[in-house]
């Protein structure tokens, strides 16, 4: 519930039920990071390390390996769904503990148990606006990448009744 209340803002939520895993969403090129943590220079904790601190759960693409540290590659784009120019690309290490090729994701089946608006917004991280908003699940609604895919691993079970 924490998640919802970080991407929504919504407190007054219950889970209905669990709906299932996707096992892994990555690519086999990609990875994730685990915790925060800076990308430096060299393969080394002592080596310069970019400014910017990235956040949990940011995918990257994987570069190599070695030692104790995975290369990685990160592009950031002017906006999201539809990027119209990179906002700038970082090539570097992180530590092996600070990655993973899983990157599990599960759902649930929540109800909100306060009155909302049909949209809203808040901020996020680095600056970014989020802005929920209420849709009909039937039709079923075309989402942008990857939400698309996260619906389609649990849409049928969205209307089987409990026991």
């Amino acid at each position: 519930l924490r998640e919802v209340a970080e991407e929504t803002g919504l407190t007054q939520v219950r889970i209905v039920r669990y709906l299932g895993i996707m096992d892994n969403e990555l690519a086999a090129n990609e990875r994730v990071l685990t915790r925060p943590v800076q990308i430096r220079i060299a393969p080394d904790n002592t080596s310069f390390p970019f400014k910017k601190l990235f956040t949990r759960g940011v995918t990257v693409q994987f570069e190599g390996q070695q030692g104790g540290f995975t290369k990685v590659s990160y592009l950031e784009y002017d906006q999201l769904p539809n990027p119209t120019s990179i906002a700038f690309q970082i090539i570097g290490w992180v530590p092996n503990d600070a990655i993973s090729s899983k990157k599990p994701r599960h759902f649930f089946h929540l109800n909100c148990e306060e009155e909302t608006a049909v949209s809203w917004s808040l901020p996020a991280d680095n600056n970014h606006i989020f802005h929920p908003f209420w849709t009909p699940l039937t039709p079923k609604p075309a989402l942008v990448s990857p939400q698309h895919t996260w619906l389609d691993t649990c849409y049928t079970q969205i209307f089987k009744r409990s026991l």
